[in-house]
């Protein structure tokens, strides 16, 4: 570990950390506190202190070099590329797999097309009204009342 974990800790929050409030965050000791500060934290804790102090539990251990990026990528997933060299389909599909992923009941997604192009509309889903067919108007409807 290139990196002391009080120093990073500090540099993350932009104040001094006490070793009681890693030891707390932790759920160790003071003692073991001291002890893990001269060895190295297992990864367990690192990840607990993480979460306490609300920083992204996968930066720190890849900052703190306990994991590699490819680790990182390989757990999530990702074929290594980054949303900056993906095309623009390639991320509307990567949404398109979240959103069923995340409801699958939800099957609202329709195959783009042109402007141009024709689009076939099914008169069933389209909104409907009820009329009546034409009548006369008797001498009793006074419909002066909705001119405007």
């Amino acid at each position: 570990m290139a990196i002391n974990f009080d120093e990073y800790l500090e540099a993350q929050l932009g104040r001094r950390v006490s070793r009681e409030e890693i030891a707390l965050a932790a759920g160790i000791s003071v003692a073991t506190y001291g002890r893990r500060k001269s060895d190295q934290f297992p990864a367990d804790e690192v990840i607990a202190v993480s979460r306490h102090f609300e920083l992204s539990p996968a930066k720190v251990l890849l900052d703190l070099d306990y994991l590699t990026i490819d680790e990182i990528l390989a757990a999530a997933g990702s074929n290594g590329s980054t949303i900056a060299e993906s095309t623009e389909l390639e991320l509307a599909e990567a949404l398109v797999e979240r959103l069923r992923e995340s409801d699958p009941a939800v099957d609202n997604v329709r195959e783009l097309t042109f402007k141009d192009q024709p689009q076939e509309i099914d008169i069933l889903d389209l909104p409907y009204v009820a009329h009546e067919p034409d009548e006369d108007i008797d001498a009793d409807d006074d419909e002066s009342r909705y001119d405007v």
